[in-house]
């Protein structure tokens, strides 16, 4: 029984990255990663309140929402909308976590640590 729940709190939250990913802002959406948390686990909780099971499952849902969110702000970066004199821009993060994969690195790590 439970394991539905944490199942369709997953999805309900893979849905909407998919929906970000879609629309093609997906950095900026993670801009504002706070607010998108906020909004996303009061609408999920204010859905699916009316049983216990909704509850649990509006909270897994929330869980996985702000770990989604930390985990691919770190690895993709983010976008931000600032001002410039009159002029709206879009100012873009880099990821703070490194995330570089090679054979040949490996392999020299794998040297280096014989």
């Amino acid at each position: 029984m439970i394991s539905a729940l944490i199942i369709s709190g997953f999805a309900l939250c893979l849905t909407l990255f998919l929906v970000m990913q879609r629309t093609g802002r997906l950095k900026l959406f993670l801009g504002y990663a706070g607010w998108v948390d906020l909004i996303f686990t009061i609408l999920i909780f204010g859905l699916f309140a009316h049983t216990f099971s909704g509850v649990v499952a509006g909270t897994f849902a929330g869980l996985f929402m702000a770990l989604g969110l930390t985990m691919m702000r770190n690895l993709i970066g983010y976008e931000r909308i600032a001002r410039k004199g009159f002029k709206l821009v879009i100012v873009s993060t880099p990821p703070k976590w490194a995330f570089t994969f090679s054979l040949a690195a490996l392999k020299a790590h794998a040297e280096a640590n014989r």
